[in-house]
């Protein structure tokens, strides 16, 4: 049983036709995908902010001198971008920077260097 050429086009033209609709109907997951990820850089972002709170805690409960000391503008390079645009929408809700630095366990000064460049960006 032979199929001739143009029935071999023809079903070749069908399943394309086929996929191509599927295509376009399935949802793109890249932006649930870029949400999912945000979600989760932010919960790690407050589980660092206990934990480094914990520790500065146990610190002055057993008199040892503070670790760690930043400057803010290596911490402000240091940021990635996910994180500063986290900082940025929790300020477009209307959070203030006392909270967003809290929340995202940054100083408040580099909180609001972030978002005075956001600032300055937006009116120019």
């Amino acid at each position: 049983m032979q199929l001739d050429i143009n029935t071999v086009i023809l079903i070749l033209f069908g399943l394309s036709a086929f996929f191509l609709f599927l295509s376009l109907f399935t949802k793109n997951s890249a932006k649930r995908d870029i949400e999912e990820l945000k979600d989760y850089s932010f919960e790690q972002s407050q589980e660092l902010y206990r934990l480094r709170e914990r520790i500065s805690s146990l610190e002055t409960f057993t008199g040892l001198p503070a670790t760690q000391t930043f400057s803010f503008t290596s911490e402000l390079r240091s940021l990635s971008e996910l994180t500063k645009e986290n900082i940025i929408s929790l300020y477009s809700e209307g959070r203030t920077p006392e909270e967003i630095s809290i929340f995202a366990n940054i100083p408040i000064e580099t909180v609001q260097i972030l978002i005075d460049r956001y600032i300055e960006e937006s009116t120019k």
